[in-house]
């Protein structure tokens, strides 16, 4: 992937992608190889924070990966600090 290359692009360890299908989130990762990854615990943490602060989602809902679906939670959240709950 073009936009994790260190030195020529942002950098990055890998690319997170969140989409809606058929009214559920879905999370697709790719490594910065370019390589699909099935899951990635800490870019579920992030998609939960992103969805729930900018989709009006409850804090409760569920985020499909490639390696199943997950429950998630948002625990707490104060501020730009959040305490996520997940079913991996």
């Amino acid at each position: 992937i073009a936009l994790c290359k260190p030195h020529f692009a942002i950098g990055a360890d890998g690319l997170l992608v969140v989409s809606q299908v058929e009214g559920r989130w879905k999370m697709s990762v790719f490594n910065s190889d370019g390589c699909f990854s099935k899951n990635c615990g800490n870019g579920l943490r992030c998609v939960v924070a992103y969805v729930f602060t900018t989709k009006n989602q409850p804090k409760k809902f569920v985020v499909a990966t490639d390696s199943g679906d997950r429950d998630v939670e948002v625990v707490s959240n104060e501020g730009k600090e959040f305490q996520v709950s997940l079913n991996l």
